[in-house]
């Protein structure tokens, strides 16, 4: 059974939700669902000829080549293609097409093998094999094997995944015949535009941030751990509990209680994800969340102005790449987004207005850069708790497939109109 933290509004929210340790520590696995399929494709697709590794992919039996096929695409910091949660894949896209799990680069064995557990100069290697260009390529070369040279597909993804699916686009656009995304966490627009959605000190009260600020200056050393309590709470929290959530832990802090924290690192999964990311498949993760820090890595303020967890963890965890980046080693990510206005898919994006990854400011001006876009920005968070509690989530995914002009399209539209957001 799916927890809420897993599976979302018909499907799945941000990276490291509420995923068992067990789960967090396997690589995927096929179901009795799908067939697992493996690929060679290149270590590194401007040089290919440095040798290939097999990329492992799930593909719902019976595939049908009469059918549509839709890729559900995660990236380096997330699971949620599993097989544990297969089946639960298949039914939400419905019977009439074919399901296609691309768990990415950063879960293949081979590649894990080549890069070890990097250091020092092992890192730039890494970025250089785990960059976003690298899983795009991927994800085109499954598309031309299942669809042929020419074919079409449909795209899936959610926050880290959702931002994978926008620069697949932004290179291989004539290879999709419509996009999903949900929260897609897209801080090249972030920016651009000078936008922070980390609001986390402007949010809590002038008496917690005068408490919390006294926490950090007299254990400087902890603030990273800190950090990940705070910007993992966003995760196990509802929204209307967020504000007293964080003045209780607050709380607890100040008065010491040690027992508390220890609590809620199990809880928050931290210690999970920290030995995961002593893995090799941590530096998929570290590349990935490298690649949504380094853009905004410049505008971040002095340590002792703000207290920004989710940020801060980002930072943290990309710190070896960090460090390359300022001393000139590798370059930060960059996207061509006027390819995306030559784009002629059906994109259809999710975002939440109070979303503390995706800033909603970025998403309306991300969504306009396609001429076939729909946009449904919700009065709701990163996980859409209120679109969950609606019941309304899964039928975003049969109105998307049907298509803007279709009836079921614009009944969604209609039926979500209490839950979208509104400028008062």
């Amino acid at each position: 059974m799916l927890t809420r933290g897993e599976f979302l509004c018909g499907a799945l929210s941000a990276s490291f939700l509420k995923l068992s340790a067990a789960a967090l520590a396997q690589p995927a696995t096929p179901g009795p669902q799908a067939e697992l399929r493996s690929l060679d494709v290149p270590f590194d697709h401007r040089r290919p000829q440095e040798g290939r590794f097999a990329l492992d992919f799930f593909v719902a039996r019976p595939f049908d080549r009469g059918k549509p096929t839709i890729l559900v695409v995660a990236d380096g910091q997330q699971f949620y293609v599993r097989r544990d949660v297969w089946a639960a894949w298949q039914s939400r896209f419905g019977e009439g097409v074919n399901v296609v799990g691309v768990p990415g680069r950063g879960a293949a064995h081979g590649l894990q093998q080549r890069l070890g557990l990097p250091s020092g100069d092992g890192w730039v290697e890494a970025y250089r094999l785990l960059r976003y260009e690298q899983w795009v390529a991927d994800i085109d070369l499954i598309r031309r094997a299942l669809a042929g040279p020419r074919g079409r597909v449909g795209l899936y993804g959610a926050s880290g995944g959702g931002r994978l699916v926008h620069e697949y686009l932004s290179r291989y656009g004539a290879g999709a015949e419509r996009a999903l995304t949900q929260a897609a966490v897209f801080t090249y627009l972030d920016a651009e535009f000078g936008l922070r959605s980390d609001r986390f000190w402007e949010e809590i009260a002038p008496a917690d941030r005068t408490t919390l600020a006294g926490l950090l200056a007299q254990h400087p050393e902890r603030r990273e751990e800190l950090a990940k309590l705070f910007q993992r709470q966003n995760f196990f929290v509802p929204p209307q509990e967020i504000a007293a959530a964080r003045h209780r832990l607050i709380g607890d802090l100040a008065a010491g209680h040690d027992d508390v924290v220890a609590r809620l690192r199990t809880e928050y999964q931290i210690d999970a994800i920290d030995r995961l990311e002593a893995t090799p498949r941590g530096a998929a993760i570290r590349v990935r969340l490298y690649e949504f820090f380094a853009p905004v890595a410049d505008r971040m303020p002095p340590p002792g102005e703000a207290f920004l967890p989710d940020l801060e963890v980002s930072a943290a965890t990309a710190r070896p790449l960090l460090e390359l980046y300022r001393a000139g080693r590798i370059p930060a990510p960059a996207i061509d987004l006027a390819a995306l206005h030559r784009v002629q898919a059906e994109v259809l994006m999710v975002a939440g207005r109070y979303d503390h990854t995706a800033d909603y400011r970025s998403q309306i001006a991300l969504a306009s850069c396609y001429p076939n876009h729909r946009l449904l920005l919700l009065d709701d968070n990163h996980n859409f708790a209120r679109l969950a509690a609606s019941g309304l989530g899964p039928r975003i995914n049969a109105a998307w497939r049907a298509g803007f002009a279709s009836p079921a399209f614009a009944a969604l539209t209609s039926d979500l109109r209490s839950l979208l957001w509104q400028e008062s």
